[in-house]
């Protein structure tokens, strides 16, 4: 795992994942439930990853039920266009649901709840603006994105902005609100692009960690590397993983300013002050988040090492400087 994407090193750890899914499948159910064999996608699918992480935990469905989703997820993989754009299920509510009961309560007191939504004609097409933005300026991060991220779903409300949830794996969870420009002039477009760029580093995270935990395991966590299906992660993992997403977040906003400023930049590489702005600010978070991983830099493995000292390389490169086309 590494701050620079790599589709082939993300897709050999996504495989691990669904051999992962796939043998916890085997052992957990009745042997009178087919399990998709290992040559098909359905364990990509996120209804199939969060079947096994039920059925790890005492509760799934039962043998009738969990066999039909399985069938229907087998049928479906070979069909599959990227993105899947997910209506609301009950898989992706129940990890809202999880989501929501570990968010901090909402500036201003809001009693609007946060829920999933279908994507509208007009969601299409801003999602897909924004993948094309990506593949243009940054065709190496779509790549791996695809490769870790199989579905996108809408939600509607003030609590969340965006989300991945691993009992869901290969899912990110996206506000509609960052399909649209915001109030300081950021284009939705944009929004939207930085959003995948983030959450997907928190899938690709993810599914590193099956086989390469970033932390040494301590008494209190128990061994990561032995119980990946596990509830949570600490908190320092989720350090590394918020680090990661910065470090490229703020990579991908140097990439639209540096095509702006190239000499045969054209009108359409032309960029608002607002993204000037968003760059600065991720990269200054990037700095504090590395910062504090260092203080704890015995507890990391070698990988989660490689990643700290991958950051700080990436931080140590000269900041752009405020070149803004208009």
């Amino acid at each position: 795992m590494r701050i620079r994407p790599d589709a082939a090193a993300a897709a050999r750890d996504q495989s691990a994942v669904e051999a992962l899914v796939r043998d916890t499948l085997r052992r957990a159910l009745p042997d009178s439930v087919p399990v998709p064999t290992v040559d098909s996608r359905a364990h990509r699918d996120p209804r199939v990853v969060a079947l096994a992480h039920a059925v790890v935990r005492d509760e799934g469905p039962g043998p009738g039920c969990a066999a039909a989703l399985l069938a229907t997820a087998a049928a479906e993989a070979p069909d599959h266009r990227w993105p899947v754009l997910a209506a609301p299920a009950p898989h992706l509510r129940q990890s809202l649901r999880r989501v929501l009961a570990a968010a901090p309560p909402c500036d201003g007191g809001s009693d609007r709840p946060t829920a999933l939504v279908d994507w509208r004609p007009e969601d299409q097409v801003r999602i897909t603006a924004a993948i094309r933005l990506l593949d243009r300026r940054w065709p190496r991060m779509l790549d791996e994105i695809r490769a870790v991220t199989v579905a996108l779903a809408l939600l509607e409300g003030p609590a969340v902005d965006g989300c991945t949830d691993f009992r869901v794996h290969g899912t990110v969870l996206l506000n509609r609100r960052r399909l649209h420009d915001s109030a300081r002039g950021m284009p939705g477009t944009v929004r939207c692009a930085e959003a995948l760029v983030y959450e997907g580093a928190h899938n690709r995270c993810n599914a590193a960690a099956v086989r390469t935990p970033f932390l040494r395991p301590s008494s209190d966590e128990g061994p990561p590397a032995d119980a990946p299906l596990r509830a949570g992660s600490p908190p320092l993992d989720g350090l590394v993983r918020h680090l990661v997403a910065l470090v490229r977040c703020a990579q991908f906003y140097r990439r639209m300013l540096d095509a702006a400023d190239a000499p045969n930049a054209a009108d359409a590489d032309a960029v608002p002050a607002a993204v000037r702005d968003r760059y600065g600010s991720l990269r200054h978070q990037a700095v504090q988040a590395a910062a504090a991983l260092e203080t704890q830099r015995t507890r990391l493995t070698e990988p989660g090492a490689a990643v700290l000292d991958e950051a700080h390389a990436a931080l140590a490169a000269p900041p752009h400087g405020p070149v803004v086309r208009r």
